[in-house]
């Protein structure tokens, strides 16, 4: 039962609707470090400011996955998230030192569901790979109106 409470836990955060993204992003990036031995760096400047639930909803899950995928297929022992602002979208960059991967290597599940997760808010996805590491970037447009 304390198993099942913590996996819900991890795939729906509390603090999700009740506090600031960057809040979530450390406690799960601290319990991330500790399950899985990757040393992450967080970036998040205090300006960020309040979002709506959906984009923190999105930004989160997308940070979980590209962390996931650091443990299973990079190798690195070490990655680095970073969350900006600029003037009309958020931008969030997921960076480790990995053995990256070739243009032939299929997509898994993983990635589709973080290209759908930013084109519902109507962002972009990039992935950068080459053999000293990997860099996942979400681009999601957003003005303070919304």
């Amino acid at each position: 039962m304390s198993q099942m409470r913590t996996l819900s836990y991890l795939r729906h955060p509390l603090s999700l609707e009740t506090g600031d993204l960057s809040t979530t992003l450390k406690w799960y990036i601290a319990g991330f470090s500790e399950r899985s031995e990757i040393q992450v760096a967080l970036h998040v400047p205090e300006t960020i400011g309040p979002l709506p639930a959906e984009y923190k909803l999105v930004l989160f899950r997308i940070m979980q996955e590209c962390l996931t995928n650091v443990h299973r297929h990079s190798g690195s022992s070490t990655a680095r998230v970073r969350l900006r602002r600029c003037s009309s979208s958020l931008i969030l960059e997921v960076m480790d030192a990995g053995h990256g991967f070739g243009p032939d290597t299929a997509p898994g599940v993983g990635i589709a569901g973080m290209r759908e997760r930013v084109q519902q808010l109507n962002g972009g996805l990039e992935i950068a790979s080459h053999s000293s590491g990997t860099t996942v970037k979400a681009t999601i447009p957003f003005s303070s109106s919304v």
